[in-house]
């Protein structure tokens, strides 16, 4: 069975000129004045959805397949708490963030820089408190997603590649892109981030820099669009894809493609 982006194609063109529509608020998601959050962790060197990284002594993202030869990295503990995590929920994180960009190609990069970022600063965010906002989640696992959409919006990610062709998905797989192909990029993100990963609308508000009574408005529209049939099979036409998970064999932490490393 072929991996979400084996089955999707990922060549494209360029989207409309300028900024997308819906673009969220840039202190939380790493644009503007808030690039260091409370909890004291430096979250990551971008500066804004559409700029460039400024320079940086930092070691560049670790390329290829995520993280390969973790043997050779220091502290083995975190070395295996790392690849655990990356294990278990890099395919979660890549189906939403591809339910966000309608790009499989894409939401694979996002969420590869944001592990490999994630990589480099593990011993803090293994540490991070639960907040309660979250409904609990996973405080690295937020932080891998955001990450991961504020690099979906960055500059060279603003491009429109062409989709997946009719004959290329399953029907119910195809209604549920062209529905959530017809929501804009904000209310498409409210709907992820709340029917996907579960977020609370409180806490989806706090990421996107708005008020909660506006969410609700932003899923009452999803709603309309992508019907409750669609919702409630979301996750599983588009969720944590098996054949696409990472795997640790031997040491080494690899993406598997098509089932096979």
């Amino acid at each position: 069975m072929s991996t979400v982006a084996q089955r999707y194609g990922a060549d494209g063109e360029f989207a409309e000129p300028g900024r997308v529509p819906g673009v969220p608020h840039p202190a939380y998601y790493g644009g503007g004045r808030h690039a260091r959050d409370d909890d004291g962790i430096d979250h990551g060197g971008w500066t804004g959805a559409a700029e460039e990284p400024p320079p940086t002594d930092e070691p560049p993202p670790i390329s290829g397949a995520l993280v390969q030869q973790h043997r050779t990295l220091p502290h083995g503990e975190l070395r295996a708490d790392f690849g655990a995590h990356l294990e278990t929920h890099y395919p979660r994180l890549v189906a939403q963030l591809y339910a966000i960009t309608l790009n499989p190609q894409e939401a694979h990069d996002a969420v590869q820089d944001a592990y490999s970022r994630a990589w480099r600063r593990w011993n803090d965010l293994r540490d991070l408190d639960e907040d309660p906002v979250h409904g609990h989640e996973d405080p690295a696992v937020g932080w891998v997603r955001r990450v991961a959409i504020r690099t979906s919006m960055r500059g060279r990610f603003l491009r429109r590649r062409r989709r997946p062709a009719a004959e290329d998905t399953d029907p119910r797989t195809g209604a549920l892109l062209e529905a959530l192909g017809r929501l804009g990029p904000a209310d498409r993100r409210a709907v992820v981030l709340h029917h996907m990963a579960g977020l609370p609308a409180a806490a989806v508000a706090e990421l996107e820099g708005v008020g909660e009574q506006e969410i609700r408005r932003r899923l009452v529209r999803g709603r309309e669009v992508v019907t409750e049939g669609m919702a409630e099979v979301l996750e599983e036409i588009v969720g944590a894809p098996v054949e696409a998970a990472p795997y640790v064999d031997g040491g080494h932490t690899r993406v598997v493609e098509g089932g096979r490393a």
